[in-house]
């Protein structure tokens, strides 16, 4: 069983033995079946190995894959209008989960030091009934987080 990380580009290699045709002369795909979807991947043929990448299936496969399910794979060759499938299997296709972070597209700076306003007034202590007092003298200044509360009641 063939197992490929949907994250991860998978080299697959295999020796072979060419008989009856010129390797020059060997075309070739692995071919994965996912879900009725036949994918193709080109190989190189050569040295008495064939050599077939498979790119990220992340890039490639956009519905969900069911991991506990198998997919069939091949390798086929084509030599002189004759077609071969010299290997069979399944594939276990992972899904693990990652997060990419893209490039930031927007930076905001937020300030840390905020300017607050502030009105104090002086309250009458003594309630008689329950009334509304309003104060007698109104101190409006602007203070920020640095400021020192001896520098608003002076």
């Amino acid at each position: 069983m063939l197992s490929i990380n949907s994250n991860e580009t998978k080299k697959i290699k295999f020796g072979i033995s060419i008989s009856g045709v010129d390797a020059r002369d060997l075309k070739g795909a692995l071919r994965l079946n996912v879900e009725g979807v036949e994918y193709g991947f080109p190989v190189t043929i050569e040295d008495n190995k064939v050599v077939a990448v498979i790119p990220p299936l992340k890039d490639l496969i956009k519905q969900p894959i069911d991991e506990h399910k198998r997919y069939d794979v091949k390798l086929e060759l084509i030599a002189n209008d004759t077609y071969i499938a010299p290997w069979t299997d399944v594939a276990k296709i992972k899904m693990p989960v990652s997060v990419e972070v893209a490039e930031n597209i927007e930076e905001e700076e937020i300030s840390t030091r905020e300017t607050i306003s502030l009105a104090i007034g002086s309250i009458d202590e003594e309630v008689i009934e329950e009334k509304k007092v309003k104060p007698k003298r109104l101190i409006k200044k602007k203070i920020t987080p640095d400021t020192k509360l001896s520098k608003i009641f002076k």
